[in-house]
């Protein structure tokens, strides 16, 4: 259980399901942002040191 302004949200009933379902969605998005960035970082990181290459290009034989 969570205390907000002193109040204990229980998440049995829908005013605790719908705290802790806002409270899930809002550090999911807030980790998917933050692996987002450090992916940015460390292709800028190669690029910098002439290891990028980007997306592979599928070859002529496949297919």
């Amino acid at each position: 259980m969570l205390m907000f302004d002193m109040k204990v949200h229980d998440p049995r009933d829908l005013n605790g399901r719908t705290v802790f379902d806002m409270l899930s969605k809002t550090f999911s998005k807030f980790e998917t942002e933050l692996i987002r960035l450090r992916a940015m970082e460390g292709n800028a990181r190669r690029k910098a040191a002439g290891g990028f290459t980007g997306r592979m290009k599928p070859s002529a034989s496949t297919g």
